[in-house]
């Protein structure tokens, strides 16, 4: 259970991350956004 809180507490804040650099950059934003939405 530990393990797995870590875990959520690590990609919640790599998420954070993310999201402030693409408020920062209109191109990664755009390159995120295409990440986000994978097709088959």
């Amino acid at each position: 259970m530990l393990n797995l809180n870590l875990n959520l507490n690590l990609n919640l804040n790599l998420n954070l991350n993310l999201n402030l650099n693409l408020n920062l950059t209109p191109s990664a934003a755009h390159f995120g956004c295409q990440l986000s939405h994978v097709h088959d």
